[in-house]
This record gives C-alpha cells, sequence and structure tokens, in this order.
C-alpha cells in the first residue's frame, strides 16, 4: 500500500471532524472482478482489525466508494441479469422450437445445438479477456436469437417433410434449406464486418460477437443439427405432440 495524500478537517472552532487518507494498492480498475474483490476484501478486513484498537473519535472507518468497487457491483449485476435473460430466451426459444416444429424430439436437438453456440461464443468472450460489462451482458442474451435462425429452419423443414425416414428428411432439408440458411448466414456476417470500422468499442465487440455467432452457427447447424437429425432424428410421428395428443383423445 502507497499512501499518496492525508488530510485532517477541522470546525472552525478547532475540533477535528474527519480524516482521509488516499492509498493505492495492487490491481487497476480495468481489471475484471475476480481480481478486483480479493483487494476489496483484504482492505475492509484491515479496517475491520483498525476499527477494534481505534479511539472511538476515529473508529467510524468506511472506504469511500471509488469507479472500481462501484463497477465490481455493477459486474455483479450485470452478470446476474445476463444469466436472468440467457435462462428466460432459452426457455422461450425452446417453446417456440415446439410450436414451429410440433416435435419435441427435434426440438431438443435444436435447443442443444444453440446451447452449443451460446457457450462457445462465451467461451470466446473469455479466451479475448473480455470482463462482464454492458455490451457482453447484451450480447450473452442476442446470440441466443442469432444462433437459433438457422437451426429452427432446418427442423421446421425436418419435421414438415412428407418423407418418413430420418435420411430422406434431413437430405431433404439441406437441400431445400441450405442454400437459404447460408445466403442470410453471408448477409450477416457481412453487416459485421462493416462495424469493425467503428470507433466506439461497443460496437467492435457487437462486430465479433455477431460474425463468431454466425459462423458457429453455420457449423453446428449443417454439421452437428443435421449429423443428430440423420442418426437420431424422428421417424414416421416419432416425438410428434401432435399425434401424442390425438392418442390420448
Amino acid at each position: 500500500m502507497a499512501v499518496k495524500n492525508f488530510q485532517l478537517g477541522f470546525s472552525s472552532t478547532g475540533k477535528l471532524i474527519y480524516m482521509k487518507i488516499d492509498a493505492q494498492s495492487q490491481g487497476r480498475m480495468q481489471e475484471p472482478r475476480y481480481i478486483k474483490e480479493p483487494i476489496y476484501l483484504l482492505w475492509e478486513e484491515y479496517l475491520a482489525e483498525w476499527k477494534k484498537t481505534a479511539p472511538s473519535g476515529v473508529s467510524n472507518l468506511f472506504q469511500e466508494a471509488n469507479y472500481a468497487w462501484a463497477f465490481n457491483n455493477g459486474e455483479v449485476a450485470m452478470f446476474n441479469g445476463a444469466i436472468t435473460g440467457i435462462v428466460i430466451s432459452v426457455t422461450l426459444a425452446f417453446v417456440i422450437l415446439l410450436i414451429a416444429t410440433r416435435n419435441y424430439i427435434i426440438s431438443f436437438f435444436a435447443i442443444l445445438a444453440v446451447g452449443c453456440i451460446c457457450s462457445n461464443v462465451v467461451g470466446l468472450m473469455v479466451l479475448l479477456g473480455w470482463q462482464m460489462g454492458v455490451s457482453e451482458s447484451i450480447a450473452m442474451v442476442i446470440i441466443i436469437g442469432f444462433s437459433v435462425d438457422y437451426v429452427v429452419h432446418l427442423a421446421a423443414h425436418y419435421v414438415h417433410s412428407a418423407k418418413k425416414t430420418r435420411l430422406e428428411r434431413a437430405s431433404e432439408s439441406i437441400r431445400d434449406m441450405g442454400i437459404s440458411i447460408f445466403s442470410g448466414a453471408i448477409t450477416t456476417f457481412g453487416s459485421s464486418i462493416f462495424l469493425y470500422t467503428c470507433q466506439v468499442k461497443f460496437f467492435v465487440k457487437f462486430a465479433t460477437i455477431m460474425a463468431s455467432t454466425v459462423v458457429l452457427s453455420l457449423i453446428y447447424a449443417f454439421l452437428f443439427f443435421l449429423a443428430l437429425a440423420h442418426a437420431l432424428g424422428p421417424e414416421y410421428n416419432q416425438g410428434s405432440i401432435t399425434h401424442c395428443l390425438r392418442n390420448c383423445k
């Protein structure tokens, strides 16, 4: 710890009102929460020990809120908000998949692919050393919408196909929807490239998130999801919610 400044405040009668000590410890404000939080807790322990032996007049010690500690709490709030948003978005995406496909097996395959895409994008954010800020918390929710787009087209075409076997349905899905999905991915990826010319860091980060999500969505849609559909996809009326309801009726 390096003491940078020391101040005493007196009233007009000469009574001591406050004492302020400016000090600099290890760590930087730009570092992530898991590095800054232990430093904050060490200061709290130091103050607690001081209060035990300090005279009553100077025992009311506290850390003045600075940007580092304030943003530390903000990171916690953003992280909790991002997790809540992801849970809500994934739940709604699964419900929409059920409505679009009316088949719980293919919907499970699709949401599994979406989960893999999202986890890969978040892993990329960690590898790049990004902190949990505003852009990251927003992006963690938005990537679900990007990632579900391509898979849901293949899933819907799979279940609405007139074919009966999984091999025929999966082949028809990639044949009829592949070029449209790939063309849409090119336009989305191309639009993200222009964001790299922005000066604001938020847009540059968002461009990276968009581009990586599009690439991963194509990989998981064409390779992972279609591989599951070829190997384990429902045949005939397997997994059909409509068929199950008719049998129950």
